[in-house]
């Protein structure tokens, strides 16, 4: 990945700590710019928004429980968008549930799942793949 390039983060989560954990270490990290979306809808209407430029995320961060839409309904929609960027899409949720889990896996536009708090080594292995 080009080091000079600044990264593009779409962080969905309602959760104020979990989104300062992430926005602190991308801060850190010095090269990415970040927008906080507190539910699917409004992520979708972001996203759509970015079809208007073409200057999509990055990289996602996506939690399963929210208010107004949750992950899982997100997740329905952003498959249906005709996005012609990889985007990188990582379920990042404090949900021990397996079910949870199979039901994110079968999503192909999932690339990973965390579990909550995400760690500085995991979001570092994020970015550089």
């Amino acid at each position: 990945m080009n080091p000079m390039k600044r990264l593009r983060v779409l962080l969905i989560d309602d959760e104020f700590i979990s989104n300062l954990i992430v926005r602190r270490y991308l801060d850190i990290l010095g090269n990415a710019d970040y927008v906080v979306q507190t539910n699917g809808k409004e992520a979708l209407n972001y996203l759509n928004q970015c079809k208007v430029n073409s200057e999509f995320p990055d990289f996602i961060f996506l939690d399963l429980r929210m208010p107004i839409m949750d992950g899982f309904e997100f997740l329905e929609h952003y498959e249906k968008m005709a996005i012609a960027k990889d985007i990188k899409l990582h379920v990042l949720t404090s949900s021990l549930n397996q079910d949870d889990l199979n039901r994110a896996r079968k999503f192909k536009s999932v690339s990973g799942y965390i579990q909550k708090p995400l760690k500085p080594n995991q979001l570092a292995e994020i970015i550089e793949q």
